[in-house]
């Protein structure tokens, strides 16, 4: 198998087996839990939503309300009873109190009488949780539940517990239903409104979801619900202040037929937790509340995607980062990896806008780990190509040109010989012999190195291929080893720059104390083959054929100053209108019946322009 071949199958199979690694090393720390917190935290910078249901009101205990009534707190139930009487008049549909009424007061008898005027108000109890080893939900521990003849006259006593994650301490989810240790169930004080608002008080719980009349809420471990957060519910100027309430300074549309939330909103009360969209200063616990219900009524639950769907995940971006960094030329395929970065961003917010949290950091790790093995694979077959290249080539080609036969994989096709349309240029001395007689050994040599200087670096500008010096003469090829259309107008250029750049070299010369010099340019365009020859050890870079021999022969017949060319080249230029003459058919050793051509003067006209050539 060729290098070429095999460099090839190499690439080939790199991005498949780089995605399987990048897939079985995401597998094993999904397994584990491992980066369990970043993925979280990925997550959390998601929120908020703009979701919000128009249903869910808040009613927040703040600091001016404090300050306002001038009552300590916790209020007088008289003053509790007032604000759900202004509740009511305002046309609330539900009344949740995320405030536990307990112990028993003297006021208790008016605020019960409030709770039954016809709007449904739920109360709160508060206990700590914990899992049940025999059950699937959590079980109450040291419940505080509120004065008996509160409870009896409310719509129904609902849990007010949140469960922070244990790691950080950020409330993502709540419990929908606790047990106590009789066994009985508990709603949440969000669910408590939803079955308020379904007209029930069955609750049905499966394995995956609790239903509530015609709603199937999807749940989590212990049947807790995962948290879609809003703007209009965490915005702390949307909450409207229960003193407000108190004074009748709300709008009347700000309450009628909706489902209000009643509780403490000041951070010295006490009752604040850190959610996914504020973790440093967190959101009072009615906001929580609230938001658990907002969830349940616009139906944007939120859900994890599996394990499998996220190793699916990580070897599909593995795979498709590497294939862009092994196939694609290495400015392009970084480019298009960051590209996916970014759409993959996009996506991960699009799941989440429909419901689905995609865990970002596998898959960007797989991104990444896909780039550094695509990058190491890329380095080990194409170093050692760039060596072989600069090994073979250096000499004769400029980087760039040397570079592209290591990106277009061409080497290997060079090497073992190619028919290329081309065009040879050779560049004598005229005059050069008694020119060396007359300088000492070490002048003919600077002489040579500023002549051969003169000529190659216009050769190498227009990405010509120097094949070698032969005395005082400079072989060069355009058209090889890469392949390219306009072989006979850069090689034309380049010759008419020669001779017409000649007095710069001149000017050289004479600073080093030097005779000027005078050349003759040969060019002939036709077919050869390129090919690696010679032994092992004294291989060169070659062209063969026919048009080699005649443009050599051509440069014989070209005088100081002139370019003399085959007519062939002619053919090869679109709109000719550099100046030359037709010589006919010119005998040279070898053609038969001679060689059509012609003879520029480079020094005769200012028109630099390569588009082509007028007849004189």
């Amino acid at each position: 198998m060729s290098t070429a071949r095999r460099r090839r199958w190499v690439r080939l199979l790199a991005g498949p087996t780089i995605a399987v690694i990048a897939a079985a090393i995401a597998a094993i720390g999904v397994h584990a839990g491992a980066f369990q917190g970043f993925r979280q935290r990925a997550a959390d910078g998601l929120f908020p939503t703009g979701v919000t249901d128009q249903r869910v009101a808040i009613v927040g205990i703040d600091a001016r309300s404090l300050d306002e009534l001038g009552q300590p707190w916790p209020w007088p139930r008289q003053v509790q009873s007032e604000l759900v009487n202004r509740l009511v008049d305002a046309g609330a549909k539900v009344i949740v109190d995320d405030l536990v009424f307990a112990p028993a007061t003297e006021g208790d008898p008016a605020l019960a009488a409030s709770m039954q005027r016809g709007v449904p108000v739920i109360v709160a109890a508060s206990a700590s949780l914990q899992p049940d080893p025999d059950g699937l939900l959590l079980r109450t521990v040291a419940r505080t539940d509120p004065a008996t003849a509160l409870a009896d006259a409310s719509a129904g006593v609902a849990h007010a517990s949140v469960t922070p994650d244990p790691d950080d301490g950020v409330v993502r989810s709540i419990p929908l239903v606790v047990e106590d240790e009789r066994g009985h169930f508990t709603p949440a004080l969000a669910l408590a409104a939803l079955m308020q608002l379904e007209g029930t008080t069955d609750i049905v719980l499966r394995l995956d979801a609790v239903v509530v009349g015609n709603v199937s809420v999807p749940t989590g471990e212990r049947h807790s619900l995962t948290l879609s957060f809003s703007d209009g519910l965490i915005d702390r100027s949307k909450v409207i202040s229960a003193i407000d309430v108190l004074r009748g300074r709300v709008p009347a549309d700000a309450l009628r037929d909706k489902v209000v939330f009643v509780g403490t909103t000041d951070p010295t009360l006490g009752d604040s937790h850190l959610v996914p969209p504020n973790k440093r200063d967190g959101v009072p616990g009615v906001v929580v509340h609230a938001s658990a219900l907002n969830t349940m009524l616009t139906g944007a639950y939120l859900r994890t995607e599996s394990s499998s769907a996220t190793v699916l995940t990580v070897a599909i971006v593995a795979l498709l980062a590497g294939l862009l960094l092994l196939h694609l030329r290495l400015l392009v395929g970084l480019a298009l990896v960051v590209v996916e970065v970014g759409a993959f961003a996009v996506l991960v917010l699009y799941r989440f806008q429909h419901g689905v949290i995609i865990d970002p950091v596998y898959p960007v790790a797989g991104i990444i780990g896909a780039t550094v093995g695509a990058l190491v694979v890329r380095y080990f077959t194409e170093v050692r190509q760039r060596r072989r290249v600069n090994a073979l080539f250096a000499r004769y080609v400029p980087a760039t040109v040397a570079q592209q036969l290591v990106d277009d994989d061409l080497f290997d096709d060079v090497v073992n010989g190619v028919r290329l349309d081309i065009t040879v240029f050779f560049c004598d001395l005229r005059g050069f012999t008694p020119i060396a007689a007359a300088l000492k050994p070490a002048e003919v040599r600077m002489l040579l190195d500023a002549y051969y200087e003169h000529v190659c670096s216009r050769i190498l500008e227009r990405d010509g291929t120097i094949m070698q010096f032969v005395g005082d003469e400079v072989f060069a090829v355009f058209g090889a080893p890469i392949a390219r259309g306009d072989h006979a107008v850069a090689a034309l250029e380049c010759a008419l720059s020669v001779q017409r750049d000649r007095p710069r070299l001149d000017d050289e010369l004479a600073g080093l104390g030097l005779p000027p010099v005078r050349f003759g340019i040969g060019l002939n365009s036709g077919e050869v083959v390129a090919a690696h020859v010679g032994p092992v050890h004294r291989r060169q870079y070659s062209v063969v054929g026919d048009t080699v021999n005649v443009g050599s022969r051509l440069c014989g017949q070209a005088l100081a100053d002139q370019v003399v060319a085959a007519s062939a080249l002619l053919d090869r230029l679109d709109h000719p209108r550099h100046d030359y003459k037709d010589l006919g058919r010119l005998e040279l050793k070898g053609v038969a019946d001679g060689m059509p051509a012609v003879r520029f003067s480079p020094l005769s006209t200012a028109d630099e322009d390569v588009g082509g050539v007028v007849r004189d």
